[in-house]
C-alpha cells in the first residue's frame, strides 16, 4: 500500500463522538487493486470501499465503534493508536501535492 502509481488523497475531518464534541482525524486515502483504503492516522483504523467517499463513510463507523468501546470500558487510551510512521509520511508528502477538500 502506498507504492509509486498507487493514487493517493489526504483529507482532514472531523468526527462527532458526542453532541458536544468533534475529533479532528488526518486520513490518508490509498487506492489499491481497483478500490480504496481510509487510513485514520490518530487511530490506526482502516475503511474500504469503491469510492474514496464509501471508505470514509466506513471508516467513520470504525471510529465511532472505537470511541463507543473506549468510553464504555472506561479506558481513553484506547481511542488514540497512531498508524504506522510511513502512512504519517505519505500523508505530508500528498498534503504538499494536492489541494485537500475538508468535509
Amino acid at each position: 500500500m502506498g507504492q509509486p502509481g498507487d493514487v493517493l488523497e489526504a483529507r482532514g475531518i472531523e468526527v462527532p463522538v458526542e453532541e458536544s464534541l468533534e475529533l479532528a482525524i488526518n486520513v490518508l486515502g490509498v487506492r489499491e487493486d481497483g478500490a480504496w483504503c481510509a487510513i485514520a492516522l490518530e487511530m490506526r483504523l482502516r475503511g474500504y470501499g469503491e469510492t474514496f467517499e464509501a471508505a470514509l463513510a466506513e471508516l467513520r463507523g470504525a471510529i465511532d465503534a472505537q470511541v463507543s468501546f473506549a468510553v464504555q470500558n472506561g479506558n481513553l487510551d484506547q481511542i488514540f493508536i497512531p498508524a504506522e510512521p510511513h502512512y504519517f509520511k505519505l500523508y505530508a508528502d500528498v498534503k504538499r501535492e494536492v489541494p485537500v477538500a475538508s468535509i
